[in-house]
């Protein structure tokens, strides 16, 4: 019992360890989070590809999964504002994308009609937002640029999970230490009661 209380402690230790760097990590993007506003942007650099992808030339396409084991190409759509011309746009707070618009999942990326389809469609989503003005997020210095801010949700429900299995890991914890200290005192009321009767 006691080598499983030693073995439950490092456990124990090693969890806590890391639950602690997660929410190092948390606490320094959710402030980063509240730095970033929201604010419109001019679109004024839409980059977009406007024809099929070739081998070896691939320019305005990136990869996507279209089932399992199985790799195809999407369109990619960076976007630019007057804000920082030479900053692209991320469409996500916080996931670095080499695109500001691409999809990653493409069921039917095999199929050369679902490639024409793809790139119709992107054609269409890009000039929408040529010259246009969209909600856009930055801070102060302007580091990034994102469309979208749904960060604090995820963040949230992970650091709930987190929290609530070191909860438990602590009360297993406590459990054990109770069991061991139990099992000693029994062995140690056995050792008196052993020397007592002789």
């Amino acid at each position: 019992m006691k080598k499983a209380a030693n073995c439950f402690s490092v456990i124990f230790m090693i969890y806590t360890l890391f639950v602690v760097v997660i929410a190092i990590v948390i606490s320094i993007n959710i402030k980063k989070y509240y730095d970033y506003d929201e604010h419109i942007c001019n679109i004024t650099r839409v980059d977009y590809p406007i024809t099929m992808p070739v081998y070896g030339d691939v320019e305005g396409w990136s990869s996507c999964v279209c089932e399992r084991n199985c790799r195809s190409l999407a369109p990619c759509i960076n976007m630019y504002a007057s804000i920082k011309l030479e900053l692209k746009i991320k469409n996500d707070f916080m996931v670095e994308e080499k695109c500001t618009i691409h999809e990653n999942k493409c069921i039917n990326g095999e199929d050369p009609r679902w490639i024409a389809h793809a790139l119709n469609n992107s054609i269409e989503i890009a000039e929408s937002y040529i010259n246009s003005c969209v909600p856009c997020y930055y801070n102060d210095n302007i580091d990034d640029i994102y469309l979208n801010k749904d960060f604090i949700t995820p963040i949230i429900t992970l650091a709930a999970l987190m929290g609530f299995v070191w909860l438990c890991c602590c009360m297993a914890y406590i459990s054990t230490l109770d069991l061991c200290n139990n099992d000693r005192f029994y062995k140690d009321s056995y050792i008196e009661n052993k020397s007592y009767k002789v």
